[in-house]
């Protein structure tokens, strides 16, 4: 399957308080992202909650590379183990 990403090409600008402000910039390195990681990944959590078809594409599209990618590296680690027994 041909996996496209989709490019992220627009640009939001929004005012928030300073208070909150720093509570986004605080949460957003508490989990070692950007801000605008952040903010996207609490609306797709909000608007898959909500059943929203485009939010259950996206969040079913990443579980499924999440999910790719640990059966890669799983295949990799089990291949060095079995050339380092041979």
């Amino acid at each position: 399957m041909d996996e496209k990403r989709e490019m992220k090409d627009e640009i939001l600008t929004f005012k928030v308080s300073g208070e909150e402000a720093e509570m986004i910039r605080k949460a957003a390195a508490k989990d070692g992202v950007s801000v605008s990681q952040h903010i996207r990944t609490c609306v797709l959590y909000v608007s898959f909650k909500q059943g929203d078809p485009v939010a259950v594409r996206v969040f079913t599209g990443g579980v499924n590379k999440a999910v790719k990618e640990f059966i890669e590296k799983v295949t990799r680690i089990q291949t060095k183990g079995a050339k380092a027994r041979s």
